[in-house]
């Protein structure tokens, strides 16, 4: 190979390898704060905080009752949300966080869905966990058509009230639609 074709291959490499989230097909749209405020529950001994203006989310909850047969209902839950217009073929949604603290009954969660209710893609990632990281929901089906509205929704979800005392904490950083 001669030095003109080095410098092609090497241009070709580079070009390649320097952009960063490059895709095939579509763009990347990615959102951060500040994100929307989204639901939230738990009972009287639960907690739930979700700051929209800087991402960071908090569950807890401490159950006062010893019950040795079974978990009462109530965990805690809230989450943070992106209305995101389609507006080239989506495959998948990625949140990444940092700052994260779930202990084994606390999950990170993640939604996709259409303004009506049909199901796009979810998937939640559960404690133990600490740090950074990403969770990522492929679509079930085909890309919503251009021009519609998905809601996407992310955040923390405690299992119940098993044990009597558990809590999460995360810093959400970006929600990527690609």
């Amino acid at each position: 190979m001669n030095k003109l074709g080095r410098l092609a291959a090497l241009v070709l490499v580079l070009s390649l390898t320097l952009v960063p989230g490059a895709h095939a097909k579509g763009k990347a749209t990615s959102y951060t704060a500040p994100f929307k405020a989204g639901p939230t529950s738990g009972d009287q001994w639960a907690m739930s905080n979700a700051n929209p203006e800087d991402g960071r989310v908090i569950i807890g909850r401490m159950y006062p009752i010893f019950n040795p047969i079974s978990c009462a209902a109530g965990g805690a839950m809230t989450k943070l949300q992106v209305v995101h217009k389609v507006t080239s073929s989506m495959k998948q949604v990625t949140v990444t966080y940092d700052q994260a603290a779930l202990d084994p009954y606390a999950f990170i969660t993640l939604a996709v869905r259409t303004k009506d209710g049909k199901w796009l893609a979810g998937t939640r990632q559960r404690g133990p966990l600490a740090g950074s990281g990403e969770i990522t929901a492929p679509l079930y089906d085909a890309s919503p058509a251009k021009g519609k509205k998905v809601l996407i929704q992310f955040g923390l979800e405690m299992a119940s009230a098993c044990p009597q005392a558990a809590g999460a904490a995360a810093h959400f950083n970006e929600v990527t639609v690609s």
